[in-house]
């Protein structure tokens, strides 16, 4: 009996401590880390199906641009939802039906004012982007592209975010709770090199301005 009485005086500390070291952890927590980690009305309103990833890669200016499509399903009605990109990329515009969109900015988080959009529906937007990616100091331990060079000087880039997220580089819903059912990437970069990414390459091509592209396809969900 008082092997039992003191199990659960014991039981009872762990769980008071464990519960005050939660509430103390809680207030620690600061508005850009539940914006990321928050599954908030603008995220849970809609579920991704679909992206299509269309960037160019420039090494030497360290510098990516381009646009990415966002395929969704509306899980309710809603007129506003939560994309993420890294703060420090600059969004150009949003646009739906070809129709800019107005949207906030709130750290890494970005709240997007559609029309009313109707439980069930399927909608596209596309976010035109640019910016210099965070380097990564200490890769894949800490997330950020990798800007180096092989024994022969070409250009060697790479890019770790599975801790610190895809929207560090490009513009989702980076949260581990939605995963696209497939996505295609497609890479431009200078012609003396090879793009290589997630999926099979379904597609090759000489652009202009001594540039190749590569298109990648993922036909399976991905997060």
């Amino acid at each position: 009996m008082k092997k039992q009485v003191i199990s659960l005086l014991i039981l009872t500390l762990l769980t008071i401590n464990i519960l005050s070291a939660q509430t103390v952890n809680d207030s620690l927590v600061s508005e850009r880390d539940r914006l990321s980690g928050a599954l908030r009305q603008e995220r849970t309103c809609y579920d991704v199906l679909h992206y299509r990833i269309d960037i160019a890669i420039d090494p030497a200016k360290r510098m990516i641009q381009g646009q990415v499509d966002i395929v969704f399903k509306a899980l309710e009605d809603f007129q506003v939802m939560q994309i993420d990109l890294y703060e420090n990329m600059r969004i150009h515009e949003i646009l739906y039906e070809n129709v800019a969109l107005k949207f906030e900015r709130k750290y890494d988080a970005v709240f997007v004012t559609l029309p009313q959009i109707k439980k069930g529906s399927e909608p596209t937007i596309t976010v035109v982007y640019s910016g210099q990616p965070i380097v990564a100091k200490n890769a894949p331990w800490d997330g950020g592209f990798v800007w180096k060079t092989d024994k022969d000087g070409h250009p060697w880039v790479g890019v770790a975010c599975q801790g610190d997220g895809a929207s560090l580089w490009w513009p989702c819903k980076d949260h581990l709770s939605d995963e696209p059912n497939t996505t295609v990437i497609k890479l431009t970069v200078p012609d003396t090199l090879q793009a290589i990414a997630n999926g099979r390459l379904i597609n090759k091509r000489k652009e202009e301005n001594g540039l190749h592209s590569f298109t990648w396809a993922v036909s399976y969900p991905i997060n």
